[in-house]
């Protein structure tokens, strides 16, 4: 059977837009005002909660850039970053014993960072390739904010990992290099290879499993439980909206739990422990669901009681004018002439 889900926005971390808002500012532009024209608040962007619409993000990115007048911007945003950027992503990365350590871990959990940025780790005879990729449709797949991605996770690697020697073998970039090729060859001290076919940064085999200065699997660890929960809440929403979209789908047949944990792919005790995570029961959910339903529908006088009793689910429409004044304490009578008031 296939699950079911609701269609939502991507999301990026908050702190990666205080990242360029910050860089932006550097430059003598008001990033406050500009990033508010993309619906981002960056007094709020250092809470780990504060989340941004991923278009949005690569809109307000694109604008910054323009604002900038650097086509090197990407340099200056990587300079703005610390291990907090990336929450606790960030120190797990740090505290990693290796290079194929804080890769495994950025993969795995790339969604603290971008809901819509995938990353891959492609062995090719005696290199490792290291891939961002991202829809080509979309404005978060520019490819000139994956450059200030890029820079960010080199100088993080170099400079709060202490790597001073790491010593790529090339980086490749999507656009072009127009007026940025010698800024970004001294940056990354390496080859850097423009329009090219992807994104991502190529390591000699040795690089890779070398041991790093601030290795620390206990705060590795640590670290990823935190960013476990952090995933856990940020989800927790859609889990609800995806067990209320297939309760609603059933009201007319079976809402059982039964049938909607089937729906979901999930046993029923696993769909009861996450609604007690979230402080529900089925059955407030159920409620829920059918008041909702119950008011959407009564605000059409053309559809009488026995109709949205029976929509609901329920046999008799005394059974449902009872359930209504017990959510709403008004009869669904008294519910219809208040809202003609």
């Amino acid at each position: 059977m296939v699950k079911h889900t609701l269609e939502k926005s991507p999301t990026t971390i908050g702190s990666w837009a205080l990242a360029v808002g910050q860089a932006l500012a550097s430059y003598g532009v008001d990033s406050d005002s500009l990033a508010k024209q993309f619906k981002i608040d960056l007094s709020q962007a250092q809470h780990p909660s504060y989340r941004i619409n991923a278009d949005d993000a690569g809109r307000f990115y694109e604008a910054a850039l323009a604002k900038s007048n650097d086509s090197a911007f990407a340099l200056t945003v990587a300079k703005y970053t610390s291990p907090a950027t990336f929450h606790a992503l960030g120190f797990a990365a740090l505290a990693s014993d290796n290079l194929a350590g804080v890769i495994n871990r950025v993969q795995q959990y790339a969604e603290v960072l971008s809901e819509r940025a995938s990353i891959s780790l492609q062995c090719k005879q005696d290199q490792y390739w290291f891939i961002l990729q991202v829809p080509e449709e979309r404005s978060m797949g520019s490819h000139l904010a994956i450059e200030a991605v890029m820079a960010a996770m080199f100088y993080f690697i170099k400079y709060f990992q202490h790597v001073k020697n790491i010593q790529l073998s090339q980086v490749h970039f999507k656009s072009d290099g127009s007026g940025k090729a010698e800024e970004y060859q001294g940056f990354y001290d390496c080859s850097v290879v423009f329009s090219s076919h992807c994104n991502g940064f190529v390591f000699p085999v040795t690089a890779i499993n070398k041991k790093l200065p601030l290795s620390n699997e206990a705060v590795a660890n640590a670290s990823i439980e935190v960013v476990q929960e952090y995933l856990s809440e940020i989800n927790s929403d859609d889990f609800l909206k995806e067990v209320q979209a297939q309760i609603h789908l059933q009201l007319l047949t079976d809402a059982c739990q039964e049938t909607v944990a089937r729906a979901l792919c999930i046993s029923v005790r696993t769909l009861q422990r996450r609604l007690l995570d979230l402080g529900l029961t089925y059955r407030q959910v159920v409620e829920s669901v059918k008041q909702k339903v119950a008011k959407s529908l009564l605000l059409d006088s053309k559809n009488s009681l026995n109709y949205v009793a029976e929509q609901l689910g329920f046999t008799e429409q005394s059974s449902f004018s009872r359930a209504f004044k017990r959510w709403s304490n008004m009869t669904p009578g008294q519910f219809r002439k208040q809202d003609r008031k």
